[in-house]
């Protein structure tokens, strides 16, 4: 593919560190890349996903700041985590929810889910059950 790039590049008379940044997106977006170069996109992805667990986003926002389709950021995440985004996601809200429970045991469920990023705490209680196997009732009480 390199080799094909620069071929068509030279014809065209344009500069070759083109033709490189050409290849290095397109062996991305086409899987190409070794896997250590696809651990470390997934790492940087992970980062974002904690340190904006609060915020709502979608695959395809998420997608647009990493400058990747959304297909390929999802398939290249679960690979690398064996989790899609939003399991990620829901797993580090629940993690931090569970912090904040065993720091503050007078907090309110409702708040923690907001802090978290939940619209709802409903959703946030059926989703802490799931990572954790008990419900935030019955968490704040150990």
């Amino acid at each position: 593919l390199k080799q094909e790039i620069q071929a068509l590049v030279s014809r065209a008379n344009l500069p070759t560190s083109f033709a490189t940044e050409l290849s290095e997106i397109l062996e991305t977006w086409s899987g190409d890349s070794g896997d250590a170069e696809n651990t470390g996109f997934c790492e940087e992805v992970a980062a974002w996903l904690r340190l904006n667990h609060n915020k709502n986003f979608s695959n395809a926002d998420l997608a647009a700041h990493f400058r990747c389709p959304a297909a390929r950021l999802s398939k290249e995440f679960k690979a690398c985590f064996g989790v899609s985004v939003s399991e990620y996601v829901n797993q580090c809200r629940i993690e931090i929810a569970q912090t904040m429970m065993r720091e503050n045991k007078k907090a309110r469920i409702k708040e923690i889910a907001i802090d978290v990023g939940f619209s709802d705490q409903y959703y946030f209680s059926k989703i802490f059950k799931k990572v954790t196997g008990v419900w935030p009732t019955e968490y704040t009480k150990e």
